[in-house]
């Protein structure tokens, strides 16, 4: 037993393990339920003693490529007869520790967060560097999808001819150009973007410059030198 847990130890630092004793599948198992899509079947969907059912049924949709319909009424079922302490499945978790190997503490990433911003929540909580931060990013990518690198510093999602976009400023973005560039293809009144950015403003986003560049050009004579760069400015006046 002691090499087991040795060996399950370190497995659990870089993966999800929802339980520590082996599978006895039928002592252990506290829901069973035969999945069918059609006239197929699937298998039999079980929990066993401990897990959290969000994890469980995450896995088993994840392993039979079944669609968020499916995955919400198997969900459904089990909670009626098992405690469900969330919907959210856990992707990835992993113990943290400083260069002396003191604990930190365990990051856990949900489904439906980027990765890049639960590694920004958790450094910020834990006052850690940008390079852990960075360290425990490599580490999510490499288990799951991310699709950014810069943490979000703010978003604000906003309805558009009756659909939800969101407006995000990411770390090291002019905060100004980030707004104007994430709804420009839709519009938007210089009315409303100066709204999206009072709301920046009143959760503390410092503004460096005040307003975002709409075009800037370099003015040229004929003799092909430089004479001016010409710049337009999201303020409000007509260009």
């Amino acid at each position: 037993d002691g090499y087991r847990n040795a060996i399950l130890s370190g497995a659990c630092e870089v993966a999800v393990c929802s339980r520590l004793e082996p599978l006895h599948i039928d002592s252990d198992a506290v829901y069973r339920k035969s999945i069918n899509i059609g006239d197929t079947f699937l298998g039999d969907f079980v929990i066993l003693k401990g897990e959290e059912p969000a994890d469980s049924v995450y896995r088993f949709c994840l392993d039979h490529n079944l669609d968020k319909d499916v995955r919400s009424m198997i969900m459904n079922d089990a909670c009626q007869y098992l405690s469900c302490e969330r919907e959210e499945a856990i992707l990835w978790n992993t113990i943290v520790r400083d260069e002396q190997n003191q604990y930190i503490g365990e990051f856990i990433l949900f489904e439906g967060i980027e990765p890049v911003d639960a590694a920004h929540a958790f450094s910020a909580h834990h006052k850690l560097s940008v390079g852990y931060r960075n360290a425990i990013l490599a580490e999510a990518c490499a288990v799951t999808d991310c699709s950014r690198i810069k943490p979000a510093i703010w978003e604000k999602s906003i309805s558009i001819d009756g659909s939800l976009h969101t407006v995000l400023v990411l770390e090291d973005d002019d905060p100004a150009q980030a707004i104007f560039d994430s709804v420009k293809q839709f519009r938007l009144p210089w009315s409303e973007r100066v709204k999206l950015i009072d709301n920046a403003k009143r959760d503390g986003i410092v503004f460096p410059t005040e307003h975002a560049k709409i075009l800037s050009r370099a003015m040229v004579n004929d003799g092909k030198n430089l004479v001016s760069q010409l710049i337009l400015f999201d303020d409000g006046r007509e260009p």
